[in-house]
């Protein structure tokens, strides 16, 4: 299965909230205090939204490698959403 493929699958596996959990752990340098004031919610709640990505996707985000496939595969999303966009308004 290509990279791509399987970053697919992935991301199919995580709803919006998830992915934006995801990035501000990631913004907030994997410091789990730090990324629930900057998403107005609880340590534990944070902790609750990150250990469901990894039961529903396999990949531990408090885990550096694994933070950084979704993360990657998240940014793609967006590039090739971007990209569709670009390309649909004729530019």
């Amino acid at each position: 299965m290509s990279q791509h493929l399987a970053d697919e699958k992935i991301l199919s596996l995580m709803s919006v909230g998830d992915k934006r959990v995801v990035l501000t752990f990631a913004r907030a340098n994997m410091n789990l205090s730090k990324a629930a004031r900057l998403t107005y919610m609880s340590r534990q709640g944070m902790r609750y939204r990150l250990e469901n990505v990894r039961k529903n996707t396999g990949f531990n985000p408090m885990d550096f490698h694994d933070l950084c496939r979704l993360v990657s595969a998240i940014e793609q999303e967006r590039r090739d959403y971007d990209r569709q966009s670009y390309d649909a308004s004729g530019g």
